[in-house]
């Protein structure tokens, strides 16, 4: 089988010199077209680096800088005028021209992009879907707020897909498939980094890992305001105005802010991590319209993962996670305080219990072979 893949496939030197570059979304990606290849299929990479509108950014994105891509499969980097206003049509003119050129070249099974949220991959679909090939988009649901919206948008901009993909079991259980087949899958994990629990030292080491803004994170400073106990070390690491957590975190000697590390940096820190925090707004349509793939990250640690609910993730997850009773901070704090009560065996088993998941169908490898098979059907 051959895909065109359309999505983020930046390097990780792209993130040092580039504010636009999607680390969540790049890792994502990476890891989506690495286990297509695990399962034999040949992958080629169209793709674009966002710009700030100029004058912010470059008036025109033409030459690529090689470096800011990683070039593990065929790759092919779009031009555009980054003009406000203009942009988004050159983008989808250029997009879709380079899909022609390299559909019509190639013998590809399908097309397949990342979200639908820009106009350009919905241009380019109508051209695979003019050529004859399968086109499925893998939303990943970050730009829509189905509470607001509903479906209105998403289903026009996959009006051109014969399959449609979700992440969020919410949205593939509600979304009107007018006559396309739908998937629910999820993200992966590369590898298992997991090792055998041991007893715990000094001061556990709790961990949370990404942005903190209005629909993530920010039950985070509640749960912190709300534990008392002094035996812990909160590290947290990502995107945040620093000033404004130490404020509202009113310099807590417990907390370690790391800000954004390197790949080897974060795998150091989740290795040491003896509990891991996910925390989401459920009010959020956002947030039901997306799955956290930070979720399969900690997993692949073997640790528990304390974390409120939100009804995006498939029901497996209420026996994977330690969810709290309700999204309050309070709660949050009560189920870490429960979790850092466990006895060895008690942790054994919760690494026993995440290691069988993997095994069974977490790593990316199990996920795009799901994928591969529900392309095949279309």
């Amino acid at each position: 089988m051959r895909i065109l893949w359309a999505g983020p496939y930046f390097s990780e030197y792209a993130f040092t010199v580039k504010r636009t570059a999607n680390i969540a979304a790049t890792v994502w990606s990476h890891g989506f077209v690495q286990g297509l290849t695990a399962n034999g299929v040949e992958v080629e990479v169209v793709t674009l680096c966002p710009e700030q509108a100029w004058p912010k950014g470059r008036i025109l994105w033409q030459n690529a800088d090689y470096r800011l891509f990683d070039h593990d499969v065929p790759i092919a980097a779009i031009p555009y005028l980054n003009v406000f206003g203009l942009r988004e049509h050159w983008q989808s003119f250029f997009f879709a021209r380079k899909i022609r050129e390299i559909l019509r070249r190639g013998q590809f099974d399908a097309f397949v992009c990342y979200d639908v949220v820009h106009p350009y991959h919905v241009a380019a679909m109508k051209v695979a879907k003019q050529l004859g090939v399968k086109t499925c988009p893998i939303i990943l649901g970050s730009g829509y707020d189905v509470l607001a919206e509903g479906f209105c948008k998403m289903s026009s901009q996959t009006r051109y897909a014969d399959g449609v993909a979700f992440l969020s079991k919410w949205c593939a259980d509600r979304f009107p498939a007018n006559g396309r087949r739908l998937l629910q899958m999820e993200g992966g994990v590369a590898s298992w980094h997991g090792h055998e629990p041991k007893p715990i030292g000094e001061k556990f080491v709790v961990t949370y890992a990404g942005g903190i803004a209005v629909h993530k994170g920010r039950g985070l400073i509640e749960l912190i305001r709300c534990c008392k106990r002094h035996d812990i070390r909160f590290v947290i690491c990502g995107k945040w105005d620093v000033l404004a957590l130490n404020a509202a975190l009113g310099d807590d000697p417990r907390v370690e802010l790391r800000g954004m590390v390197s790949n080897a940096e974060l795998q150091e820190i989740y290795s040491n991590t003896d509990v891991f925090v996910n925390c989401r707004d459920t009010s959020c349509g956002n947030n039901l319209a997306d799955f956290p793939s930070k979720i399969l990250a900690y997993l692949a640690y073997g640790r528990p993962i304390v974390s409120n609910w939100i009804d995006s993730l498939p029901d497996e997850y209420r026996d994977l996670l330690c969810v709290s009773d309700d999204d309050s901070g309070a709660s949050m704090a009560k189920k870490l305080d429960e979790v850092l009560e466990w006895t060895l065996e008690r942790r054994q088993a919760c690494y026993d219990s995440l290691h069988k998941a993997y095994e069974k169908s977490k790593s990316w490898r199990c996920q795009a072979r799901r994928f591969v098979d529900f392309v095949r059907e279309l």
